[in-house]
Order: C-alpha cells, then structure tokens, then sequence
C-alpha cells in the first residue's frame, strides 16, 4: 500500500473546497507537522501544482498529514486530484512516494501528487509556498 502520511501543500491545507473531500480528510486523516520537500510549487490560478526539483534548492513548503484509513481516503484524493494510479502518466497529477522532512525529527516517506503536465500560465512561487 505504501506510506500512511501524505504530504500536502495547497488546497488540503486550507480546507478542500469540494464538502466530500473536505468532510473526508476530517474523519480520515490527522494534520500533523509543518514540513517540506524537494521540488518546485506552481501557482496555477484557483490551486497549486508541484513538480519534482530541476534545481538543489528548491524546495515546497507543506504538512504532513497521517492517514487514519488510507485504503477508504486515497482513492477519493486520487480522484479530486485528478490522478489515475494504474495509469499514473494519463491523470492531472502522478501520486508517488517521497521523503518529508518536518522540523523536527528525521525524513519520513510519504506520498506527494506530483503535476504531471506544466501548463503554459503556471508561475514558479520562489518561496514554495502557497498561496503566495
């Protein structure tokens, strides 16, 4: 199955604006410390998109979320997110396994979704961090 953390930067944060996933994190998941990751946050408009790092010092600014039942959450995120695990290249966005390091303590897997495809009017937040 994978990680039980996922590592979030955009809208999960900030309370999902669709009720179901928004109600669902509430029940099946734990926002837990301020962390980052290697790669490059987007700003694409109404939410974020992040991409694997092409520079050393890039870095996303986000929170590791522990998933309470991630076998009932991750297919409803998968689906908001637009990914499509068993054709990872087809969806919005690709969901994979990376190291979160939170402030304190030592690097820990954990899923990100990745943007598959950088659309033409993203703009590179420099801070990682969203909203800017």
């Amino acid at each position: 199955m994978g990680p039980r953390e996922l590592f979030v930067y955009g809208t999960l944060i900030h309370g999902a604006p669709d009720p179901t996933v928004r109600e669902a994190m509430d029940r099946y998941a734990l926002m837990g410390p301020r962390a980052w990751v290697r790669g490059e946050l987007l700003d694409l408009g109404p939410y974020p998109g992040a991409i694997p790092a092409t520079r050393s010092d890039s870095r996303i600014e986000g929170r590791i979320v522990t998933l309470l039942q991630p076998k009932r959450l991750l297919p409803l995120l998968d689906d908001y997110e637009g990914a499509t695990p068993h054709r990872p290249e087809a969806g919005l966005y690709r969901r994979e396994v990376v190291r979160a390091r939170p402030g304190k303590g030592p690097p820990r897997p954990v899923w990100i979704y990745w943007l598959n495809r950088v659309p033409r009017n993203a703009v590179r937040l420099p801070d990682g961090r969203w909203p800017a």
